[in-house]
Parts: structure tokens; C-alpha cells; sequence
């Protein structure tokens, strides 16, 4: 990407940076291509998730620099342009979030014997007790990456967390026999430093109406932005 443009999106989203953590860090990571560049919005495509992701100023732009078409999956910082793609786009899903990052360089103490990479074994397992995300086949990607981790007890999972494609934090599920054990602080503690150690943010999405998992990411020293993303697909 020439470094002009590539300065200019930094610094277009580095002006409320907690918002737009989602864009920075794949911008970082040599993940994401510039579609757009300026002074009034910054549009990118992130290649492992196939996402478009875009905040821009006005929805009247946004229409003359990118083809809602094109693209089936989007992450929109500002509402107004969020309603059109989904209207435009015909899609059915969309849902807002706020992003949460961890802006310490200090790894977070525990003991993390317990947690390992995940086999496609326990793919299917995952699916069943993660209604959110039952697609078997995006699950086996993560796994194929080794994106997927769990929690044991006794030789049995209790637990389980991953990174999405797109670089955040996500997935993370207790079973419901094993919670009240302070196990999914445990496991995002463990991706938390992870990430530290690649020299990567750790960040993640809390849908709207989420309160446990907001106040989890409180409890572990996240920070919390503003102002909410939509997804649509």
C-alpha cells in the first residue's frame, strides 16, 4: 500500500482509536487492503475474513467509492451508512457492538496449565454449545489455524475461546455445568497474553445487551468504546 495513503488512514482512525480498534489492528497485521483513504473516511478489506469494513463521514460518498454488492460481510461505524448497506444490500442479519481493547502492556497473572489448542475433535462440540457461531465450517477454519482453545477439567473441556478471522477475541464459552469458576476470565486472560506476546492488541466485540460479557471485559482492565460497530451479512 503506498505509505501516503496508508498514513492517512492511520490517522483519520486513529482519532477516536478505541472505536476503530477493529480497523487499526488488521491494518498492523498486513491483513487489510485501503479501499479508500482520506480526510473524510477510511474503507478497507480485511483478506482472512473477507470483510469490508468502513467509517466514513457521509453515506453520500460512501456510495460513490464502494459497490454494497460486492461484498457480503461489513463492519460500519456509523449508522446512517449501516441502514443503507443493509438495505441496499438486501441482507438480513445485523447487529452493533461496542469494541473493547486492552491498551496495557502488562500480561495478566494466572495459571493457564489447563488451557490447549483445540483438535477438530471438538468441533462439533463447540457448534452445540455455542449458539451464536454453529457454522461447522468456519469453526474448522479456526482450528485448521489453530485459533481455538480450551479449558480442561479433569480430561474434560469445560471451556472454550478462540480469534476470528478478522483478529478479535471471541467465542468464548463456559459450559453450563463448569461456570461460577471463574473460567472465562481465566481463558480471555490467557488470549489476552497471548496477543501481548505477538505485539498485538488484544481486542474484542460486546454485543448490545450483553452485560456479563461487558462486565467481564471491565473485570480484566478492558477499555470500552464510545460508540457502537454494525455488523451486516
Amino acid at each position: 500500500m503506498p505509505a501516503k495513503q496508508t498514513q492517512k488512514a492511520f490517522d483519520y482512525l486513529s482519532k477516536d482509536w478505541l472505536s476503530h480498534i477493529d480497523m487499526l489492528e488488521p491494518l498492523r497485521r498486513g491483513t487489510a487492503d485501503i479501499l479508500y483513504a482520506e480526510n473524510d473516511g477510511v474503507v478497507i478489506y480485511e483478506r482472512n475474513s473477507r470483510a469490508c469494513m468502513v467509517s466514513m463521514e457521509g453515506k453520500e460518498k460512501f456510495k460513490s467509492v464502494i459497490d454494497v454488492k460486492k461484498y457480503r460481510l461489513f463492519a460500519v461505524h456509523q449508522k446512517n451508512i449501516a441502514d443503507f448497506i443493509q438495505r441496499e444490500g438486501e441482507f438480513s442479519h445485523m447487529f452493533e457492538a461496542w469494541q473493547a481493547a486492552y491498551n496495557k502492556k502488562e500480561a495478566i497473572s494466572g495459571d493457564f496449565d489447563s488451557i490447549k489448542v483445540l483438535s477438530y475433535d471438538f468441533a462439533e462440540q463447540i457448534c452445540e454449545n455455542y449458539g451464536a457461531m454453529n457454522d461447522k465450517t468456519y469453526i474448522e477454519n479456526l482450528i485448521g489455524r489453530g485459533c481455538l482453545w480450551g479449558i480442561f477439567e479433569k480430561g474434560a473441556l469445560a471451556g472454550f475461546i478462540g480469534e476470528h478471522l478478522e483478529g478479535s477475541m471471541g467465542l468464548l464459552e463456559v459450559l453450563p455445568e463448569y461456570r461460577m469458576k471463574g473460567y472465562g476470565y481465566k481463558l480471555e486472560a490467557f488470549l489476552i497474553n497471548r496477543f501481548l506476546r505477538l505485539n498485538e492488541t488484544p481486542f474484542c466485540q460486546v454485543t448490545e445487551g450483553n452485560a456479563a460479557s461487558l462486565a467481564l471485559q471491565q473485570k480484566l482492565g478492558m477499555d470500552i468504546s464510545e460508540f457502537k460497530t454494525a455488523w451486516i451479512f
